[in-house]
């Protein structure tokens, strides 16, 4: 209705072209500037996606503590919307954020029926101890490139590796022939090559049968974390722990998908760059790692049945002998495996030392 308004008002003053006309253009111009500006400055909606359910412990203790710290700080420029066990199970979540039903998910590599062979590196065993340092010097591994091929369809905002798991029997295993014969659970391929080298039976349990497994004999051990054993309750129906070995760490992953990503500003950009990436990695793992000592040191208290077996500097070479040709055939069958590493181990000693 304006515009016919003014086509009218042409028609019977020709000074409005000249003069009225003009301004008016400068005016809209103005107005269609400021109405871009405010387009390209409002907030970007990120859908971040968890498995866990709402009421989970861990939500409360990471995942809603790190989007408000994110939505401070991406004021402006984005907002995190947390997605409880809706948009991504832990097995599907990479195919959900890569086809953008959500925009950022997280899981472990081993869920999700991929081949990460290169980021693997953490389940070796006798590599890693400390999970902050672990996750830091896979971070580091893949910003240094030697990774890449395993991430090229998505935005990498963490990886991590998972505390790391030790032994769980009901008999005591001091030594590796203490192993042998044994019936282990084994949760994924690199697990059930470290029960082939201990010369164990590697056996496929879910997570959520161990404790059945266990206690009616169809295993013996199982291979995880403390994180696990305290809230599945195998404490009840093991009783020795081998904690001094590290039999290799799960690793795990953030990932965003890239046309999200690119929706945002240089700035929201800038922003969510500085908080993710090595500082995402060490921020999860440090909540994990607590969470996972927390368990280990209340059912292992004075008083308890449970038994944490010491070993002996002999004992431990014996573990030494008969884990390390893991190492060896991992960096031969993988490729840049000797760089890939060489790069991790340093990594790892840097951050060990707070570098």
């Amino acid at each position: 209705m304006v515009i016919y308004h003014l086509r009218e008002e042409r028609m019977e003053n020709s000074k409005f072209w000249s003069k009225d006309w003009k301004s008016l253009m400068a005016a809209a111009a103005i107005a269609i500037g400021l109405s871009a500006s405010a387009a390209a400055a409002e907030e970007v909606t990120i859908k971040v996606a968890t498995s866990l359910p709402e009421t989970h412990p861990f939500n409360k203790m990471f995942f809603i503590p790190w989007a408000e710290e994110m939505n401070k700080k991406g004021a402006g420029e984005f907002h995190f919307d947390l997605y409880f066990g809706t948009l991504t199970t832990s097995s599907n979540v990479w195919e959900r954020v890569t086809s953008g039903v959500a925009d950022i998910g997280w899981s472990t590599h081993g869920n999700i029926g991929l081949p990460f062979p290169r980021t693997e590196i953490t389940a070796l065993p006798l590599l890693i101890n400390d999970n902050v340092a672990g996750s830091v010097a896979l971070w580091r591994t893949f910003a240094a490139g030697l990774l890449d091929d395993e991430y090229h369809d998505v935005k990498v905002l963490g990886l991590v590796a998972f505390p790391v798991q030790t032994l769980h029997s009901k008999d005591q295993v001091s030594i590796p022939g203490d192993a042998k014969g044994m019936k282990i659970r084994a949760a994924d391929r690199n697990t059930v090559q470290t029960v082939e080298a201990l010369g164990g039976t590697p056996v496929s349990v879910p997570s959520t049968e161990m404790y059945q497994a266990l206690s009616q004999g169809l295993i013996s051990a199982t291979i995880t974390n403390w994180a696990v054993v305290g809230p599945f309750k195998l404490n009840e129906v093991s009783t020795y722990h081998l904690d001094d070995i590290g039999l290799g760490a799960t690793p795990g992953f953030f990932i965003m998908n890239e046309r999200a990503y690119d929706s945002l500003s240089e700035n929201g950009k800038a922003i969510l760059d500085e908080n993710t990436g090595e500082v995402l990695s060490r921020k999860y793992m440090e909540v994990l790692a607590g969470i996972n000592a927390h368990f280990r040191d209340s059912l292992t208290a004075s008083g308890s049945d449970q038994v944490i077996t010491a070993l002996t500097d002999a004992q431990r070479s014996e573990w030494s002998a008969a884990l390390a040709p893991r190492t060896d055939i991992w960096i031969e069958q993988t490729p840049n495996g000797q760089a890939i590493y060489d790069t991790f181990v340093n990594a790892y000693k840097a951050a060990l030392k707070g570098k």
